[in-house]
């Protein structure tokens, strides 16, 4: 998968899929809440939970990962309005 930023943050390449990151949004039928404590864990992109999911789960997760370590605690919430975002992603 490659993501590629242009200077003014949009993104090109790839399949986009709009969404608003919450604990709510589902991945692989898991909520991000329920997800959450596995996915933040050390190494959990290399487990077959991660590497076994499709190219836009893999994108959803990596854009969750990425704005969760950006809070002060991967136990806080999203708050929907700052974190509308397009997922860019290829095929499997």
């Amino acid at each position: 998968m490659t993501i590629t930023w242009t200077d003014d943050n949009t993104a090109f390449g790839g399949f986009r899929h709009p969404v608003i990151l919450t604990d709510d949004t589902v991945v692989n039928g898991m909520t991000w809440t329920e997800l959450k404590e596995v996915a933040m864990s050390e190494g959990y992109t290399d487990t077959t939970g991660y590497t076994d999911l499709s190219a836009l789960d893999k994108a959803i997760v990596d854009e969750l990962i990425l704005n969760q370590n950006d809070m002060d605690h991967f136990d806080s919430p999203f708050d929907p309005a700052e974190y509308e975002t397009i997922i860019v992603y290829d095929l499997d």
